[in-house]
């Protein structure tokens, strides 16, 4: 499972997650994963990504599937700028070849939704967009594109722990930002918190690894903490 925190304040998005990758075997649980992507910026235009669920297989035969290495290679081969005049069209596009990509015969022995979240900027309007792609026990279907909602007010998303989610609620901590440093404290508590309490809250259990945290602005995207050293890949 994957932990994810993205909020929305009027300057720009913070965004959030552990560094823990589970797969189905045992002996491959890197700690030091990277989670959060981003594309190129020009013209108040770009955003991060990032893939919320079990992005990975593996299969005792050795073959494997990760939504993130496919999503990296389909979004380094369509253009940067293609979603500009249309991005209802651009995020369908993603969605399909992603949806190509995958294994036609993979029964996994439990349901899975797993989604991939897209915050930026579009001309300097902040732009949200999500693919929910679902398994049941026939194999995958075909994904859900959410209609990307351009300045979408009081956004946010804390995917991972619902238990962390409500703690934080009630303790009046997942507020609408007004500025963006609240947003990277609240992305940020939320991830350190969902790691640190991962022997005690049965949803958080298995968090861990390297937080990593970043802000998405018209500006372009930057790190607030970084990926663990050595395992931080390029756009």
């Amino acid at each position: 499972m994957t932990l994810i925190a993205t909020v929305w304040s009027p300057e720009g998005f913070g965004i959030s997650a552990d560094g823990r990758e589970v797969s189905t075997d045992p002996e491959k649980q890197p700690e030091d994963v990277q989670k959060i992507f981003y594309t190129s910026f020009a013209n108040e235009t770009g955003f991060a990504w990032a893939w919320v669920g079990g992005v990975r297989v593996d299969f005792v035969s050795g073959r494997r599937y990760d939504l993130k290495e496919i999503t990296q290679r389909v979004m380094a081969e369509l253009p940067e700028d293609a979603y500009l005049d249309d991005p209802d069209s651009y995020f369908n596009r993603i969605a399909n070849r992603i949806f190509y990509e995958l294994p036609t015969d993979v029964s996994l022995p439990h349901r899975t939704d797993d989604e991939v979240i897209f915050v930026g900027y579009l001309a300097g309007k902040p732009l949200w967009a999500e693919i929910i792609f679902q398994h049941r026990e026939g194999g995958f279907f075909p994904p859900i594109v959410i209609e990307p909602k351009i300045k979408p007010r009081h956004f946010h998303a804390f995917a991972g722990s619902p238990t962390m989610c409500e703690k934080m609620e009630a303790s009046g901590k997942l507020f609408q930002p007004t500025n963006l440093p609240e947003a990277i404290t609240a992305v940020h508590e939320y991830a350190k918190t969902c790691v640190e309490s991962q022997a005690s809250v049965p949803d958080c259990r298995e968090f861990g690894g390297t937080v990593h945290v970043a802000t998405v602005t018209k500006n372009g995207f930057a790190w607030v903490i970084e990926p663990a050293k050595g395992r931080a890949l390029p756009p």
